[in-house]
C-alpha cells in the first residue's frame, strides 16, 4: 500500500516500548512472531526462516518493556530520495499497536527533505488488522498479489442407486 505519511500520528509511548536494530540474538523471536500471525494450517508453507530475518538490514524490533519480550518487527528500505519500503509484523495479541508501530517508523527513522514522500508497506493478506489501518489512514492499494484464495465448495446433491425392480426369481420347472 502507498501513500503519505500518517495524519495525526501517534508514536508509541518511550516508557513501554522500546524501538532497537534487530540482532542476531532476535533471530528465533522473529521467527516465532512470523508463525503466530500465519493462520496455523498454512504455517508449514508459508513459515519463514531464521535466515530470512537474518538477511533483512535496517530491521528494528518492537519491545515491551515490562516484559522484555519481543512483540514486533519491521524493515525500512530506502529505495530512493524520499521513497521508503516498509514490511512489518506484530505478535497477534499485540495488533492494536500497528498504527502506533507505523507511526514511530516514519517520525524517527524515515528522513524526508521535501513534503514528497513515497511510501510503501508490504502487507500479506491474512495479516487484516494492518490493511484496515492503512484503509483508515489513507493509504490505497498500489500492487496486489493475492496469496490467499477463498474457495466456496458446495456440497453436490448424491444419486440414489436405483435398484433394479425384479422380484423373486422363477423357479424354472425342472
Amino acid at each position: 500500500m502507498h501513500a503519505t505519511p500518517l495524519q495525526h500520528a501517534t508514536p508509541l509511548p518511550d516508557k513501554d516500548y522500546i524501538l532497537r536494530l534487530q540482532n542476531k540474538n532476535d533471530l528465533t523471536e522473529l521467527e516465532k512472531i512470523d508463525l503466530a500471525t500465519i493462520p496455523p494450517d498454512l504455517r508449514p508453507a508459508l513459515g519463514r526462516s531464521k535466515d530470512y530475518f537474518k538477511g533483512k538490514e535496517t530491521s528494528l524490533v518492537l519491545i515491551e518493556k515490562s516484559r522484555n519480550l519481543i512483540i514486533g518487527w519491521a524493515q525500512v528500505q530506502k529505495l530512493g530520495e524520499n521513497n521508503y519500503f516498509v514490511e512489518m509484523l506484530i505478535n497477534p495479541g499485540w495488533n492494536h499497536l500497528y498504527k502506533s508501530f507505523l507511526d514511530t517508523i516514519i517520525c524517527d527513522y524515515i528522513t524526508v527533505n521535501s513534503n514528497k514522500l513515497k511510501l510503501s508497506i508490504k502487507v500479506i493478506d491474512y495479516i487484516t488488522d494492518l490493511a484496515e489501518i492503512l484503509t483508515k489512514s489513507g493509504f490505497l492499494p498500489k500492487e496486489v498479489k493475492e496469496l490467499l484464495v477463498r474457495t466456496i465448495w458446495q456440497k453436490v446433491k448424491e444419486r440414489k442407486k436405483k435398484s433394479a425392480q425384479l422380484g423373486a426369481p422363477s423357479i424354472a420347472p425342472t
